[in-house]
């Protein structure tokens, strides 16, 4: 590379590329027949896969043996695994998933309908093997009891209120345009006639649970949440 330095000579520069090491692929696993959304060890000895072909499968780790599939008709948003409880899976027809693994023929033991839209995301309460929190892209954390006789019905919801919008038109379009100053992703939209303003942005994209600090959740607005749900 030549570089004219003050004077008018011209300096050859010799331009050093830096590589980074590669490390090559161990392993790879197929069975999937979409794209794999979702992976959880399970104490180290087993891993679980899921994805869009809403299968759900269990690998034995050393040998990464396919030995258990288990199918249902919608993808794979989420997924987590606790040893008590078993495998939890939060889909795209929003409904969340329990599967029972410990029977070999088995499919899902419990199909619960949580949401008329996308289920994001799912987690185990940490302290409760039968309670679980499943957050969705119309902004709204709900916590469940599989023991309850009213399944379809959530113990209490949370909803991303700390965004305070308000019920006038008028109050609406300030804190719409206040939301817009905030994020430079959202824009106005100009069309024929008054302005329209993006409502602000909710979606639950992912969730964790911690007995220690409570349940978070990231939100499209790119911030974290947390609550004390217990």
């Amino acid at each position: 590379e030549n570089v004219q330095e003050d004077g008018g000579k011209n300096i050859k520069r010799r331009k050093v590329e830096k590589t980074v090491p590669q490390k090559p692929e161990v392993d790879s696993l197929h069975g999937h027949s979409g794209a794999v959304t979702r992976l959880a060890f399970q104490e180290g000895d087993y891993l679980f896969s899921a994805g869009c072909d809403g299968s759900v499968r269990k690998w034995e780790a050393k040998g990464m043996t396919n030995f258990h599939t288990m199918v249902c008709d919608a993808a794979v948003y989420d997924m987590h695994v606790n040893q008590a409880a078993g495998v939890i899976t939060s889909h795209a027809d929003g409904c969340v998933r329990i599967w029972d693994f410990r029977e070999s023929d088995a499919t899902h033991r419990i199909r619960l309908k949580c949401t008329q839209g996308v289920l994001s995301t799912v987690r185990w309460s940490p302290g409760n093997s039968s309670r679980f929190a499943t957050g969705d892209y119309a902004g709204r954390i709900r916590f469940w009891d599989i023991r309850s006789t009213k399944q379809s019905v959530p113990l209490f919801e949370i909803g991303l209120d700390d965004l305070n919008e308000p019920d006038s038109a008028k109050e609406n379009q300030e804190h719409y345009v206040h939301q817009l100053e905030r994020d430079e992703e959202d824009k106005v939209d100009e069309v024929d006639g008054p302005t329209v303003f993006r409502k602000p942005k909710k979606k639950i994209l992912a969730m964790d649970w911690s007995a220690e600090v409570g349940i978070c959740v990231g939100t499209e607005d790119s911030r974290v949440r947390i609550y004390l749900p217990e």
